[in-house]
C-alpha cells in the first residue's frame, strides 16, 4: 500500500522510522527540499511531492497527517474527498464539532479515518486491562494515571490556537486514552490547570478527579513543567482484592531493545509480570493497513478519539470555572 506522510520535519520522522519497518510504500510531502533530501537518504521514501494537491491527485492510497492540531480538519477532509484513507496524529482535532466533520466525511466517502494514538496499542495497557478483566484484583476502586516531566516546547506548540489549548490536548491526551481504555467512559468531578515553565501559551499542568459508572475514582496528573521528576509508575490500579501497577524502572530495558513503548512491565500483588516488547508505532500502522485491506474498522475507532478529546476539553473547561 502506498502512503504519504505529511509533516516530516518534526514528529513525522518518528512515523517514517516505523513505516520503514512495514510493507508500506512510503511517499512524503515536505516543503523544505533540504529536509526532504535528508529523509530520502535515511528511509525507504520513493518520492517527495512538491504540493499537497500533487499528492492528492496521485495514486497514493493513504495519507498520514502529522500537522499542527488546528490543520487536521482541513487536510483530512481534502484527503478523504480525493479518495484517500487517512491516519491523523492525535488529537483528532481541536474541538468536537471539527472532529465530527472529519468522521462524517470519512463515512460519506466510504474511507477509513484512524487517529494515530499509539498508546492505545501499548502491550502494558493491554496486560493491565486483561488482568483487571480476569478479576484478579477484584473490583477496581481507585486508580492513578500520571505523567510528569520538564518540557521546553518550540515551534507551533507554543501557540494555544495551533494546539487547541495546552499540554493536555497534546501529550496529555495519550494518558487520557489509557484511562478510557482501562476504565471506559469517565466524567470529570473536579480539575485544576496552571501554566508553569514550559513556555507555551496554554496551561501545561493539569490535575483531575475522574469517575466511571462503576464508581471507580481515577486521580489524573499531567505536567510539562515538573523539574527533575521522580521515577514513578504511570499507571496504578487498586481493587478490593489486590493491586496492579506499571514498573517504571523496566521502561529503559524495553527501549534499549529498539522497541518504542512508553511503559514498563507490570506488578500484580507484588509479583513481577513481564510484558512482551512491541513498538507501538509499528503496531498502529499495521492495524491501519489491516483495516483497509480487510474492510474491518480500525481497532482504534474514531469514537475512542472523540472520547479522549471530550474528556480533555471537559477537564480544561471545569478547571476554568
Amino acid at each position: 500500500m502506498k502512503i504519504a506522510v505529511v509533516g516530516c520535519s518534526g514528529f513525522g520522522e518518528r512515523h517514517l522510522k516505523a513505516l520503514n519497518e512495514t510493507d508500506f510504500e512510503i511517499y512524503i510531502y515536505e516543503r523544505k527540499p533540504k529536509i526532504a533530501e535528508e529523509l530520502i537518504k535515511k528511509y525507504k521514501i520513493l518520492e517527495n511531492f512538491e504540493t499537497y494537491d500533487a499528492l492528492l491527485s496521485s495514486d497514493v492510497e493513504a495519507v498520514d497527517l502529522v500537522l499542527p492540531h488546528d490543520l487536521h480538519e482541513e487536510f483530512a477532509i481534502r484527503a478523504l474527498r480525493s479518495g484517500k484513507n487517512v491516519i491523523v496524529e492525535k488529537p483528532i482535532s481541536t474541538d468536537l464539532k471539527s472532529a465530527m466533520k472529519m468522521v462524517s466525511e470519512a463515512e460519506k466517502q466510504n474511507r477509513y479515518l484512524m487517529v494515530a494514538e499509539q498508546y492505545h496499542f501499548d502491550p502494558t495497557v493491554r496486560a493491565i486491562k486483561k488482568a483487571m478483566d480476569s478479576g484478579i484484583i477484584g473490583k477496581p476502586l481507585h486508580a492513578i494515571i500520571r505523567d510528569q516531566r520538564s518540557v521546553k516546547q518550540k515551534g507551533w506548540r507554543l501557540s494555544a490556537s495551533s494546539m487547541g489549548g495546552g499540554s493536555l490536548i497534546d501529550g496529555g491526551v495519550h494518558y487520557l486514552d489509557v484511562a478510557v481504555s482501562l476504565f471506559g467512559e469517565l466524567s470529570v468531578v473536579s480539575s485544576t490547570a496552571t501554566r508553569g515553565n514550559s513556555g507555551i501559551e496554554g496551561n501545561d499542568t493539569y490535575s483531575a478527579i475522574l469517575k466511571n459508572n462503576s464508581d471507580l475514582t481515577c486521580t489524573f496528573f499531567y505536567s510539562w513543567s515538573y523539574m527533575d521528576p521522580p521515577i514513578v509508575p504511570s499507571i496504578e490500579v487498586m481493587g478490593d482484592r489486590g493491586s496492579i501497577y506499571e514498573k517504571p524502572e523496566s521502561r529503559s530495558i524495553k527501549q534499549s531493545e529498539g522497541k518504542w513503548t512508553p511503559f514498563g512491565d507490570i506488578v500484580i500483588d507484588g509479583k513481577d509480570v513481564p510484558v512482551q516488547y512491541e513498538d507501538i508505532f509499528i503496531n498502529e500502522f499495521r492495524e491501519f493497513e489491516h483495516s483497509i485491506y480487510s474492510g474491518e474498522k480500525p481497532y482504534f475507532l474514531s469514537s475512542y478519539a472523540m472520547e479522549d478529546l471530550r474528556l480533555a476539553l471537559e477537564i480544561e473547561k471545569k478547571a476554568a470555572e
